[in-house]
């Protein structure tokens, strides 16, 4: 019988077999020596076993159309949305009617950037943590990473989008917070990109059971902590403690484009305020308005700050796919 695999190949590699010889029964010995045989009889006839191994373009359709098929059929993705959306509500409802909280204050769109980078952070754990050994065995048979790291992130941000619309859409129609839409909802959809970054670093630098316990241990820590404008009050007064918190924390940022919206488009007055409401906005003023902001202004500012942490986030990441776990080449 004609010695034929019945495991499949993956889609970017192609091998052409010129010729298939018998294979006879016997040992492990007489299989390697029918394989050299098979080599020298194509060699003598001029013909060689070739692998061609598809571009970086060729390889990116491929990985980006079979990570539309997966992204189609993945059911977990409901979970996160009802989350998403049982949060808004709760966090609307308790905002306009229970606390009634100032629509100037930046400490429930802190707690609101928080909840939402912690569901986004641990959504973006699957995207490289599920099926390793099947990624190792793939880049072992030639596949570009490049090609399916770019593949993976690219098809992830049409859940960020998604997911975020659902969580700012939802709060916005309970709170009712009196700026357009577009400009109150834009630093939203930078929190979801730095944390979905964060997610993806999780889930190639700890093991897939462990990713969510760090996953929310660094979300609370670097945006409901370092975020708070108490402690920013301490922590941003120049020196190596700046630098740390302005790279970690990203409710540093995008809090501060909120707050400067609200108080550009509401006009809040301190004199009309209560003693309580009065000091709360003082302070806030004075974390996220009366700064240099590097001379561009406070949105240009955090846009730059977001961008370049989502960004370098994402280059690590990729460091780590690409050299990590070298030897499972499998």
């Amino acid at each position: 019988l004609p010695c034929v695999s019945t495991v499949p190949r993956p889609p970017w590699t192609r091998v052409s077999r010129p010729t298939l010889l018998p294979v006879h029964e016997g040992s492990a010995d007489n299989s390697d020596d029918s394989e050299d045989g098979e080599q020298e009889a194509l060699h003598a006839r001029g013909q060689t076993l070739s692998r061609k191994t598809p571009g970086f373009l060729m390889q990116m359709k491929i990985l980006m159309t079979r990570r539309l098929v997966q992204w189609w059929r993945m059911t977990e993705r409901l979970v996160f949305i009802i989350a998403l959306i049982f949060a808004a509500t709760f966090f609307g409802v308790l905002d306009r009617y229970i606390v009634v909280q100032p629509l100037w204050d930046a400490n429930p769109v802190l707690y609101l950037h928080t909840a939402l980078a912690l569901l986004m952070g641990i959504f973006c754990l699957h995207i490289f943590g599920d099926a390793q050994p099947l990624f190792w065995r793939e880049r072992a048979r030639g596949m570009n990473v490049p090609a399916f790291y770019l593949s993976r992130v690219t098809i992830n941000m049409v859940d960020l989008v998604i997911q975020t619309f659902f969580f700012t859409a939802i709060y916005y129609v309970i709170r009712q917070p009196r700026v357009p839409y577009s400009t109150w909802a834009l630093p939203f959809l930078l929190v979801s990109l730095v944390a979905s970054a964060w997610g993806t670093l999780v889930s190639l630098a700890a093991r897939p059971v462990k990713g969510a316990f760090f996953v929310t241990l660094l979300i609370f820590v670097s945006c409901g902590l370092l975020g708070q404008p108490t402690m920013l009050v301490e922590f941003l007064q120049g020196g190596p403690v700046e630098v740390i918190v302005s790279s970690l924390s990203l409710t540093r940022w995008s809090v501060a484009m909120n707050f400067c919206t609200s108080a550009t488009r509401l006009h809040p007055d301190p004199m009309r305020m209560g003693l309580k409401d009065s000091a709360v906005f003082a302070l806030q003023e004075q974390v996220y308005l009366k700064r240099d902001w590097w001379g561009i202004g406070i949105w240009e500012t955090a846009l730059c700050a977001m961008l370049v942490m989502s960004t370098g986030i994402r280059v690590i990441a990729f460091v780590l796919l690409v050299y990590r776990n070298r030897d499972k080449n499998v």
